[in-house]
């Protein structure tokens, strides 16, 4: 399986350091412009399926990808981001200054009516093993945010979930990842955004 692992383009809360998570989001001018910049790197690939968030921001990205493919789309809230509970809608500070009252490490940290990234990693889990079970040996585009495509770079590149945390996703940015029958994987590309 090929996997084509993306980001939304830039959103107006990601430039005013907003916590949105499952909050829909709007791209900006530049987000659209990133979405658009991202559906021609795609142009060329014979794409079987695509995957999108059913937020907002990752859908309208997803929509620039499919204008160009002949290829089944669906949404699911499995792609959502990270649940950050009461804190949506707040500054980055705040969940620090939460995650640190806590005294939880930041993958245990669950905002309250949130989720922690451990959660967030058994649903890119189960959304991963639905793939290798149903698409083996195609490639599917999945649009997603950065918090779900961390976790899901981790478990493929066999990460533990803290260093799978770090892993940088910007902005419209690409990940592929070939994977065999026996889901070794081979990563030829990881947050890329020579395309932008």
């Amino acid at each position: 399986m090929r996997l084509i692992l993306v980001r939304h383009g830039e959103t107006e809360d990601n430039v005013k350091g907003i916590l949105q998570g499952h909050m829909p989001g709007r791209l900006t001018e530049k987000g659209m412009w990133q979405a658009k910049k991202l559906a021609v790197r795609l142009r060329d690939e014979r794409i079987d399926a695509i995957f999108s968030s059913d937020l907002k921001r990752a859908s309208d990205t997803c929509e620039e990808i499919a204008r160009l493919h002949n290829a089944p789309v669906f949404h699911t809230p499995e792609l959502r981001e990270v649940n950050y509970g009461v804190l949506e809608g707040g500054r980055w500070d705040d969940l620090r200054r939460a995650r640190s009252e806590s005294r939880l490490h930041k993958v245990d940290f669950a905002p309250e009516n949130g989720e922690s990234y451990r959660r967030l990693r058994e649903r890119a889990q189960g959304f991963l093993e639905f793939l290798f079970r149903e698409y083996k040996g195609k490639t599917v585009v999945v649009c997603s945010h950065g918090g779900f495509n961390r976790m899901a770079i981790g478990i493929l590149l066999k990460k533990p979930i803290e260093e799978a945390a770090e892993i940088e996703q910007h902005n419209a940015c690409l990940n592929i990842i070939e994977l065999d029958d026996n889901l070794q994987h081979r990563a030829h590309m990881i947050n890329s955004v020579e395309h932008l």
